[in-house]
């Protein structure tokens, strides 16, 4: 499915400046579930009073920055770069890009997440940082030969070219994922002015949106060193094949009812194995890409006419998913009130579905 959000220059969120982010991060401190030391195990511990709101910035500032890693296509052997964005909590700083780490409740947790068809890693920043602001690392790879800067022209299943590269890419899309995370675990382990000692591998989850959402599946499919995943709204072609029988960590599927792909989202939910931690989040009045940061579609299945607004739509995808990651990577077992199907029941807009 084509995504085509546009990237934007990353900006920090300055609700948190000055008197108001001191009094909140005190809070959260404060009130934390479990503790956080550099090596230390998470204690998970129960709900308790000011915990941050998971559809509302963190308690952090957020940073950005950029690598470039590259590795070996699994296809032709050919070298795919991959630059790849990372957000991390920050301290205040007058530019996000580059800003100073906020080391202060280091190492964190890790989600790695992963774009769409002719998307690109900024194309959701909506969400991404929003869960840098909740003390995540997010690795956002591009993968190569299907963004939206190049995928060959015109990017569309009739032309030739560019099915080769998508056939490359999904070839190569949940080893990207593995690699990214491996070399950003290992810039933890040196003196790298934004990344040293702010990543904890042992507490890693996966994101993406469409083919992203495929590449979620198919790695915590074979990969259980990621221990939760969301995935929204994941590509169904017919060669979009999944071993979701394999899928045993807590995943939660976000998909909007008018969606093309709404039907092989319930098929990939029935077919995870049945746990109660498993989510199907159903957006009623959205379609493919309200997981972007902007509609910029006139395909109704896209961006239908009577969506619900983009902002709104967000907040809900925040709130499920940042208190899904937070309750199942970060180990902070607070969230798990936000998780209950009955919170949203009085909301129009929101289906929630469980497996038991």
């Amino acid at each position: 499915m084509i995504n085509r959000p546009q990237d934007r220059e990353g900006t920090i969120m300055q609700e948190r400046r000055g008197q108001h982010r001191r009094i909140l991060l005190l809070v959260a401190l404060l009130s934390l579930s479990f503790l956080v030391v550099a090596g230390a195990t998470p204690v998970p511990q129960t709900e308790g009073p000011g915990t941050p709101d998971p559809s509302k910035p963190g308690p952090y500032a957020t940073g950005v920055t950029q690598r470039t890693l590259v590795r070996v296509s699994n296809r032709n052997g050919e070298p795919r770069t991959l630059e790849t964005t990372i957000w991390y909590p920050a301290r205040l700083p007058a530019m996000p890009t580059y800003a100073p780490p906020d080391r202060s409740g280091a190492p964190y947790p890790v989600v790695v997440y992963s774009h769409g068809t002719n998307g690109n890693p900024r194309g959701s920043r909506f969400f991404t940082e929003q869960l840098a602001s909740h003390g995540f690392i997010v690795i956002a790879p591009a993968h190569p030969g299907n963004t939206e800067m190049d995928c060959p022209r015109p990017c569309v299943r009739s032309n030739p070219t560019w099915l080769e590269a998508l056939q490359e890419t999904m070839a190569n899309r949940p080893d990207d994922i593995g690699f990214v995370f491996d070399q950003v675990v290992a810039l933890s382990g040196t003196d790298d002015p934004q990344l040293a000692g702010m990543v904890d591998a042992n507490r890693a989850g996966l994101a993406g949106w469409s083919l992203g959402g495929w590449t979620t599946l198919t790695e915590l499919a074979r990969a259980p060193r990621f221990i939760a995943g969301v995935t929204f709204a994941p590509s169904g072609a017919s060669e979009y094949t999944v071993n979701t029988a394999a899928v045993h960590q807590p995943t939660m599927i976000v998909v909007g009812r008018q969606d093309n792909l709404f039907g092989r989202a319930q098929q990939y939910f029935a077919e995870l194995p049945s746990r109660a931690e498993q989510r199907l989040v159903i957006i009623q009045r959205a379609g493919h890409v309200v997981f972007g940061d902007i509609c910029d579609s006139d395909t109704p299945s896209d961006c239908p006419p009577d969506r619900l607004a983009q902002d709104e739509a967000h907040t809900r995808i925040d709130h499920w998913a940042t208190a899904f990651l937070l309750t199942y990577v970060a180990g902070d077992r607070r969230y798990e009130p936000f998780l209950d199907p009955s919170s949203s029941a009085n909301d129009p807009e929101l289906e929630i579905r469980t497996r038991q």
